[in-house]
């Protein structure tokens, strides 16, 4: 999945949550993809931490499970990461996939809890000077707002797929939903088309309408039902509200009725020549 990204306007969008917040944030494609982020290198302490390569694996074991438990959450996850430090995840979605993660990240929640479990050394202990220490209330806010970012910056499309992709998802969509009511004006509204750009895509690409492109499909998933349903079950079963409007169209894309479709005897092969 390629991801179309703008990224002077979300740097910028970064920057302004950091100057806001005061805590670290960043955009990454998954776990082990960052794009960017403000600051830009990870805080002192992870950085003096993960020059050991065990506890560099840790980490990294960590965020996995960590990205791996946002993907099944509405809300921004908050955590604590295998070292005691707090995060954040939000999920960014576009047309129902997840394309990245916002996340705040390195900050310290309880500091009598992270010495207890850690046992800094001095040094370490020095580096925790360094790193936002939000309160409970204030990790809330911070997270919601990154959510509403998570919105906006694909309905202003500062994040997004390619066209290709997006008529893709679209595709997507109708396959799977081609049992129930679909029309246009529900496709703009979920895909952020206009009618006019959503025509234009499944006619560049489709060289058909759009109501045309879902009827062939439900057509199509309609013949193998045949064998064992009557028509008018058929009609419902593959998005038809009406019983001969589904029999007419069938009849005029195969050449035969729905009710005689598995009845009808191939022709029979032409006389050999002797």
């Amino acid at each position: 999945m390629k991801l179309v990204i703008d990224e002077d306007k979300l740097y910028e969008l970064l920057k302004d949550f950091h100057q806001l917040t005061g805590l670290k944030v960043s955009f990454s494609k998954d776990y082990d993809t960052p794009i960017m982020g403000v600051p830009h290198n990870i805080c002192a302490l992870c950085r003096y931490k993960q020059s050991d390569h065990e506890f560099y694996l840790r980490c990294k074991a960590c965020d996995k499970n960590a990205y791996d438990n946002a993907t099944r959450s509405d809300e921004p996850y908050i955590y604590e990461c295998h070292y005691h430090l707090t995060e954040a995840l939000q999920p960014v979605v576009v047309y129902g996939k997840i394309v990245g993660y916002f996340q705040i990240g390195q900050m310290l929640g309880d500091r009598d809890k992270f010495i207890r479990l850690n046992r800094p050394t001095d040094y370490e202990l020095s580096l925790l000077e360094d790193l936002a220490s939000p309160t409970p209330e204030t990790l809330r806010a911070a997270a919601a707002i990154l959510s509403c970012l998570a919105k906006y910056t694909v309905i202003d499309q500062y994040i997004g797929l390619s066209a290709q992709q997006n008529l893709d998802v679209v595709l997507e969509y109708i396959d799977e939903h081609y049992s129930e009511r679909i029309t246009v004006a529900d496709l703009c509204k979920i895909f952020h088309y206009s009618r006019s750009s959503l025509f234009m895509h499944f006619k560049n690409e489709l060289n058909q309408g759009v109501t045309s492109y879902i009827n062939n499909l439900r057509l199509e998933k309609s013949r193998a039902l045949l064998k064992e349903h009557s028509v008018k079950e058929v009609a419902t079963l593959v998005g038809f509200e009406n019983t001969n409007y589904f029999s007419r169209a069938f009849r005029k894309k195969y050449g035969v009725s729905p009710s005689s479709y598995f009845n009808k005897k191939p022709a029979a092969p032409p006389p050999t020549r002797t």
